[in-house]
């Protein structure tokens, strides 16, 4: 019988290279869904100046969408106009994001609306915590029914519709 070669040489750990772990951030919908794992925070990206949303440029990011595809739609802009297609959640259809498509469109990016994604699952976005803290006045509308947060909920700021 012939035994199979075996390497006597002691075994050593840093003979491999070490795995470099890459930590993900993940993101949820207002509605607690998941929605968006990126490599890196969104607050990092730069953003849109027409609508202040998040710039995600997909030759140099890396990310992975759990979204539905809306229909596409026109919107005008000073230069002209821009086709979106948006991107909405798939559990309760709120716009997330979209891509731009049109004949000035340069560059492959997807962008994230500001306020739509949390990192806490059920939590609320940093963006309408801030606008909440600011706000004298403030309104919740649940599925059925408006709860107001002082003594005045026809001036608030309605989170969702």
């Amino acid at each position: 019988m012939s035994r199979p070669h075996q390497d006597r040489r002691p075994f050593r750990h840093d003979r491999r290279p070490p795995r470099q772990r890459k930590d993900f951030h993940v993101y949820y919908c207002l509605c607690g869904e998941y929605s968006l794992i990126l490599d890196k925070p969104l607050d990092s990206f730069p953003k849109r100046n027409t609508d202040q949303a998040y710039a995600l440029d997909n030759t140099k990011t890396v990310f992975k969408w759990n979204v539905k595809q809306g229909e596409p739609i026109i919107i005008q802009r000073e230069q002209g106009y821009e086709k979106q297609v948006r991107y909405l959640c798939p559990r309760c259809d709120l716009w997330i994001g979209y891509k731009a498509q049109d004949e000035s469109y340069a560059g492959d990016y997807t962008y994230i609306l500001p306020g739509g994604l949390t990192e806490k699952q059920d939590a609320i976005p940093v963006e309408l915590r801030e606008k909440l803290d600011n706000s004298a006045n403030a309104t919740v509308q649940t599925d059925n029914n408006t709860l107001p947060t002082t003594s005045k909920p026809e001036e608030g700021l309605p989170l969702a519709q």
